[in-house]
């Protein structure tokens, strides 16, 4: 059985919004940088592969759902999709929560390589009406026999 060690990995997220999207069809982004200093064991020099980051945002103006001021256009958050530091290659992402009111985003993206380095750079991009639902079980790989996100509440 192979252990899988999790890591909390801080970023920062660039709070410019870019008018002119990458992707077709989206009218803004978000860069989303990880630290090399927080990936891996202390005093790694391993690269993290096919590594589920989680992305929590408590509160972003610019995530808040059209109608309550912000730029995301579909009130599920099913605008909101990543790629890769191209801006092209869209990566598997799983959306656990969004709050299309605060801008609130619990999120688990596939990041195909984690620098231990230098910064590894990803896209966050939304701002498309027409957009599926694009939040997929595929985030996980076949390490993984069930993943379950419980909360610590009453419910």
């Amino acid at each position: 059985m192979t252990k899988k060690l999790l890591l909390f990995i801080t970023f920062s997220l660039l709070t410019s919004v870019f008018v002119e999207a990458q992707i077709c069809n989206y009218k803004y982004r978000k860069r989303i940088t990880f630290d090399p200093t927080r990936v891996g064991a202390p005093a790694s020099t391993t690269n993290l592969t096919n590594f589920q980051a989680l992305i929590n945002i408590s509160s972003d103006n610019d995530l808040r759902v059209t109608g309550s001021g912000g730029y995301v256009e579909t009130a599920a958050g099913n605008d909101i999709i990543f790629t890769a530091d191209d801006g092209v290659t869209q990566l598997n992402h799983q959306l656990e929560k969004y709050v299309s009111t605060t801008g609130e985003l619990v999120v688990w993206v596939r990041i195909p390589i984690l620098y231990t380095s230098i910064n590894t750079y990803i896209y966050m991009y939304y701002g498309n009406a027409a957009a599926p639902d694009q939040s997929t079980a595929t985030t996980w790989n076949n390490d993984y026999h069930g993943v379950w996100h419980l909360h610590n509440n009453s419910m």
